[in-house]
């Protein structure tokens, strides 16, 4: 018997599961991800207008898709995943089915779990795709490939070896990494001593501690039961302790004489930040801003896969090659690694899904600003280098992606190392004038509020003057 719906879900290991909620009136195929994309080893964006250059990366399941779609289907739903990600996979899928058939009707379905009640509830309300979460995640989509491609081909040129890579978030959490083992290695233990003392008083007996560094002390009351042998620190962002919590100090009123029943003073030492572990990593990166956390399990991997990190009982430490990267990516593209930059991104990018914020205006701001860090040999490699395709439809389909990244880096790496200063950069003027902060020269900016002059040091400098 024929089938009369069409759903295409993202995972395979989890269709079965979904026959049997839906029934027999469903035909069920995965995706499995993205069918169309930016190309693996070429640019894919045109840097004048911000729009992406996609290509279909599955070229058998767009195959299948479009036979699919050729069908009688009463309708074929989207049940990509419930996120921005998924809705730019299924509006990416729609716009394959419907140059295979434009007759075909397709609605969006989402849900969290793959339960009855949540399934039923999501086919009982079908929705369109929500165009505003598509151009979200094509602006964050465009803006990782902006950061990620001309920072992997500057990066080429001062650490030999295959598959290095940098990244919008991985250099990030490659910073932090490195940060803490810097941290742990410089370690200097701060003497200091606690002296706790128990008290009687008439309401009872409570206790009193302080602790004293060298320069510094504090005083504290609390349960005498809750004595602990390290300072708490208020930057220390791995700290799962609470503050002491006084539950027995008795009603006390002021000029009381109290009776000291015992003195215990004890010697310490601080000790070194912990080194990371991928959960602390994760939790570091949320705090600082950067990133979101349906990413963060991909950006652990790809640090680890480099080989930029190695892990030893749960911990996390920067390899030589990891250093290395960091070393090149702090001292020759100043600013852009940034924990604060990277976080000031993903507000930008909150506004664009917010419709706040025009994205293709906030990316070409940023693609001016950025470029001339790259240096115009990079940014020459990076524009021009193209993918070997085939036509299917009107999107270009990859060929043979382990031959374009040999030729993709062929086309960028020198055969010998060259210097920064070798490195011509886009010329700037003083046309507009000169930064107030850092007197380098002004660039003219247009963003979602209209005209404005930018700092030509951008990153490392953020001044802007409006023009409006």
């Amino acid at each position: 018997m024929a089938k009369l719906y069409l759903v295409i879900f993202e995972s395979p290991g989890k269709i079965k599961k979904l026959k049997a909620i839906l029934g027999a009136d469903y035909e069920i195929i995965a995706s499995m991800g993205h069918v169309v994309d930016l190309p693996r080893t070429a640019f894919g964006i045109n840097v004048d207008t911000m729009q992406p250059e996609y290509a279909v990366m599955k070229a058998d399941v767009a195959k299948r898709l479009r036979s699919e779609a050729q069908k009688p289907y009463k309708i074929i739903y989207l049940a990509s995943d419930p996120d921005r990600e998924g809705e730019a996979i299924s509006h990416h899928i729609a716009g394959l089915l419907n140059r295979a058939k434009t007759s075909a009707k397709m609605q969006r379905v989402t849900f969290d779990a793959i339960t009855p009640s949540a399934v039923k509830a999501a086919f009982a309300k079908p929705r369109q795709i929500d165009q505003q979460l598509v151009a979200a995640q094509e602006a964050r989509r465009l803006l990782d490939r902006l950061v990620g491609f001309p920072a992997s081909r500057f990066l080429w040129q001062f650490v030999p070896g295959k598959g290095l890579s940098a990244g919008r978030v991985q250099s990030v959490a490659l910073r932090l990494v490195v940060e803490r083992d810097q941290a742990i290695a410089t370690f200097v233990p701060e003497e200091y001593w606690t002296i706790t003392a128990l008290f009687k008083a008439a309401g009872g007996e409570f206790s009193a501690k302080r602790s004293q560094l060298a320069f510094d002390g504090f005083l504290r009351l609390y349960n005498y039961s809750e004595e602990k042998d390290q300072i708490k620190r208020t930057d220390d962002i791995d700290s799962d302790d609470d503050e002491p919590i006084n539950t027995q100090l008795p009603l006390l009123t002021v000029g009381e004489r109290v009776q000291a029943l015992k003195l215990t003073p004890a010697q310490h030492f601080t000790k070194p930040p912990a080194p990371y572990t991928e959960a602390l990593l994760v939790k570091a990166l949320e705090q600082h801003g950067v990133g979101r956390p349906s990413t963060y399990a991909q950006t652990i991997a790809t640090v680890k896969e480099r080989g930029y990190v190695d892990v030893d009982k749960r911990k996390l430490a920067a390899t030589v090659l990891g250093k290395q990267v960091h070393t090149v990516l702090d001292s020759k593209l100043k600013g852009l690694f940034e924990t604060a930059f990277t976080a000031q991104m993903e507000t930008a990018l909150d506004e664009i899904a917010a419709g706040t914020q025009n994205g293709p205006d906030y990316l070409r701001g940023f693609w001016a600003q950025v470029s001339p860090l790259f240096g115009s040999a990079v940014i020459q490699a990076t524009l021009g280098q193209k993918e070997a395709t085939t036509s299917q439809g009107d999107i270009p389909v990859v060929e043979d992606d382990q031959k374009m990244q040999r030729t993709a880096r062929a086309a960028t790496l020198p055969k010998t190392p060259v210097s920064s200063k070798s490195l011509a950069t886009t010329p700037v003027t003083n046309k507009h004038g000169v930064c107030p902060q850092c007197h380098k020269p002004l660039l003219k900016r247009r963003g979602s509020r209209g005209e404005f002059l930018g700092c030509s040091g951008f990153p490392a400098c953020h001044f802007t003057r409006n023009l409006s």
